[in-house]
């Protein structure tokens, strides 16, 4: 894609991720995209051939961007624990900070919009995470339990404090995070 096209396509999805994640799926028709992303109808079927193709479009960019931000500062030379304390404080900080797309990935990841190619894209992008869970049990760092488990611990944790502060209910302090961040580590060290 030229410039002028990729400015375009990524003003499709910002505006698709805004409008979904205020207004739901069958409330955000593609001809609202169009107007506020300011582009044509036409040029958005250019793109995507049907809105399930630019939810998927749009998921597959989000979960390219929440792994890339998760994984920022991953050095292969920091400890275990160090490690697992980057990637958690990461994506607790990209959610709070990304609130549409917390609530976008939330309400769609395990939607029948997301296609299985999708979904598997999604997972290979979190390979090193997962390599990174295996080795740390391996060295019986970490307890020896199921990849989803394992994640289930972390991700809910991290969702439980991000959804009450982004749909109003509690505001996340640094202390709180500190103090989850450092609960979830007790739950799954050896």
């Amino acid at each position: 894609m030229n410039n002028t096209a990729t400015a375009k396509y990524t003003a499709i999805l910002d505006v698709a991720l805004r409008l979904i994640s205020e207004q739901g799926f069958h409330g955000t028709p593609m001809s609202q995209v169009a107007q506020v992303a300011q582009v044509g109808v036409g040029t958005i079927y250019r793109y995507f051939d049907s809105k399930e193709t630019l939810i998927n479009s749009l998921y597959r960019h989000l979960k390219q961007e929440v792994t890339a931000a998760m994984l920022a500062g991953f050095g292969a030379d920091l400890p275990v624990r160090a490690k697992f304390r980057q990637t958690w404080l990461n994506l607790a900080h990209y959610y709070l900070a990304h609130p549409a797309a917390f609530k976008f990935l939330e309400q769609y990841t395990y939607s029948p919009f997301i296609s299985a190619a999708s979904r598997t894209e999604g997972t290979e992008q979190s390979a090193p995470l997962r390599a990174f869970f295996s080795h740390a049990q391996e060295q019986q760092i970490l307890k020896g339990m199921a990849h989803e488990v394992l994640t289930a611990v972390l991700y809910g944790t991290i969702s439980a404090l991000v959804r009450g502060q982004v749909y109003g209910e509690q505001a996340v302090s640094a202390a709180m995070l500190e103090q989850a961040v450092d609960a979830c580590w007790d739950a799954v060290k050896r």
